[in-house]
């Protein structure tokens, strides 16, 4: 036809564009049908066929991209390379010599990629040296194949084209028909929407089924584990959290926070968000209700109640919730919370439910930052993003001894999570936290004269009358004292961020997470030297408050000073 010699005047650009794009056209439409299936049956999938399918998907995305990449360089490099070329010719050089310049410059570029991150870097390159290989490394790599396209062009200059036919379809279209177009794909939406499950769709399922192999799976020999070939994740790791009934002591309470970015509580309007607990007996809020686990949610499990606790990306982040995060966020499904069903009255009907029935309504809050705590559905995400200490609920729960592990990136030392708890706590509870002394940590002190721990007092009297009991708070900072082990001495001076590297970092190698182990392992220990109990007997975590009241001090150990039965356990 006389359009195709207009578009594609020459025979062999169509071949190699029609040999570069048809496979990954016929590969993503074959992805786009798989994604529509799971999209359908997400109410009825479980988790290892969903993550089968995410995997096959994956590979759908991987393969096409991977040939299309390479079908560009060997295709297209030569005609690259030529143009790259064409501006050394004005020094006086042939297209060939040239070419085989620019050869030499791709091994150069190799050699600097090789140097900015071998053995001379160290363990933590510099920012200049991570720059360089970031740059170096895949200029090099797309080089190297194109200089292999075009030397292999070269050795095989008379390959045939294969005609091909290409079919013009007018491109002219009223408005009748788009109208119609997108009615059609308004109710199609909207009757699909019956069957996407909204927690499953998003990463949220990736992200729990990967915390339940790292930290439930592990805790299962493996003879017990018979994971999935495939996929590497077994079903029977994860529990249902009313199965830690049995183990009554400790009660294991995982924080989750309940956001309420469209809150018309005033007050509130900066923290969007209030505490929601999962336990093995309840779950919920003590501002809107509690319902037992072993039936809220289609029997919660501890893998879920862990991923909402750790779901720190999602649209709606309590305090640091803004329209643009919400919206862009939900648009590029960057989703690790969940929706589920509100415990208090206006869940009624939906406390019971794993899913949210109807897809759009919650999926549209979330975009739009409408969640509530008056809706059916409540939308949890990070207990860090309401209090990242998890001392709210201890208090409220009038806990006599808490300990507590703050291990955020606090470079600055500016104590933001312990500040955010004591004064959320004040608030909303009553209850003052007052230390003896500000903690002896600070940011000039790390490695030197910092303490491993501060100790505070809770005053539940205040609140709770005369005759009630106080509280003890034991609060244990990630910090260098400089009397750790060497191999942590070591890390840290390879790197100096630590221990308050960024949380983002997900990917802890062998030798940063032992230090950090180590690093909590030796304050504890600096602490338990002053521990003082009689006749040897176990301690409890009475005689490790006074041992914490004893090494803040700066004293000597010393017995317990019982005055008024506030101290007994």
């Amino acid at each position: 036809m006389a359009g195709r010699g207009k578009i594609f005047p020459d025979p062999l650009a169509l071949a190699k564009l029609y040999t570069t794009s048809a496979i990954p056209l016929v590969l993503l439409t074959v992805g786009m049908a798989g994604a529509l299936f799971v999209a359908i049956a997400s109410a009825e999938t479980e988790d290892d066929a969903y993550e089968w399918w995410a995997r096959a998907g994956a590979w759908l995305l991987v393969v096409p991209l991977a040939w299309l990449s390479a079908a560009t360089l060997v295709f297209f490099g030569p005609d690259a390379i030529h143009a790259l070329a064409l501006p050394f010719t004005r020094l006086n050089l042939s297209l060939s010599e040239a070419k085989t310049l620019i050869g030499l410059l791709t091994a150069l570029t190799g050699g600097a990629a090789a140097r900015a991150l071998g053995p001379g870097a160290g363990r933590h390159p510099s920012f200049a040296r991570k720059v360089v290989f970031a740059l170096a490394a895949p200029t090099f790599v797309v080089l190297l194949l194109t200089v292999l396209s075009w030397a292999n062009f070269s050795l095989l200059p008379h390959m045939e084209a294969t005609w091909l036919h290409l079919y013009e379809h007018s491109p002219a279209g009223g408005f009748d028909e788009i109208v119609a177009l997108w009615s059609v794909l308004v109710i199609l939406g909207l009757s699909m929407s019956y069957f996407v499950n909204v927690n499953k769709f998003s990463l949220h399922g990736m992200y729990r089924t990967r915390l339940i192999r790292t930290f439930l799976g592990a805790s299962r020999t493996r003879m017990e584990r018979k994971p999935n070939p495939f996929t590497g994740f077994d079903s029977s790791d994860n529990i249902s959290m009313s199965d830690l009934r049995a183990i009554q002591r400790p009660l294991h309470i995982v924080n989750t926070a309940l956001n309420l970015v469209s809150t018309n509580k005033l007050a509130w309007q900066d923290r969007q968000a209030e505490s929601f607990t999962i336990s093995a007996l309840h779950c919920g809020s003590h501002l809107v209700g509690y319902r037992p686990s072993d039936e809220y949610g289609k029997q919660i499990s501890l893998g879920t109640a862990m991923t909402l606790s750790g779901a720190a990306v999602a649209p709606n982040q309590g305090s640091q919730s803004s329209p643009a995060l919400t919206f862009l966020l939900t648009l590029f499904n960057a989703r690790l919370g969940a929706w589920l069903g509100n415990p208090g009255p206006a869940g009624a009907y939906t406390w019971r439910l794993r899913d949210p029935r109807w897809g759009p309504a919650p999926l549209f809050s979330e975009m739009f930052g409408r969640t509530t705590d008056t809706n059916p559905y409540v939308y949890l995400s990070d207990g860090g993003h309401f209090d990242n200490l998890g001392v709210y609920e201890m208090v409220l729960r009038r806990c006599h001894y808490i300990v507590v592990s703050d291990a955020g990136c606090d470079g600055g030392y500016t104590f933001e999570d312990l500040g955010n708890a004591i004064r959320k706590i004040r608030i909303d509870l009553g209850v003052p936290i007052t230390f003896a002394a500000p903690p002896k940590m600070t940011k000039d002190g790390q490695g030197k004269t910092n303490l491993h721990a501060a100790v505070a007092t809770i005053d539940y009297r205040a609140v709770d009358g005369a005759q009630a009991k106080q509280g003890f708070l034991v609060y244990v900072k990630a910090t260098r004292s400089g009397d750790e082990p060497i191999d942590v001495d070591n890390y840290a001076r390879a790197c100096p961020e630590f221990p308050h590297e960024s949380t983002a970092d997900q990917w802890f190698d062998e030798a940063q997470f032992e230090s950090y182990r180590a690093l909590g392992v030796h304050s504890i220990d600096t602490i338990a030297r002053h521990l003082n109990t009689l006749n040897n007997a176990p301690p409890t975590i009475r005689d490790l408050y006074l041992a914490a009241e004893t090494y803040v001090a700066g004293r000597s150990a010393r017995p317990p000073e019982v005055t008024d039965g506030a101290l007994r356990v």
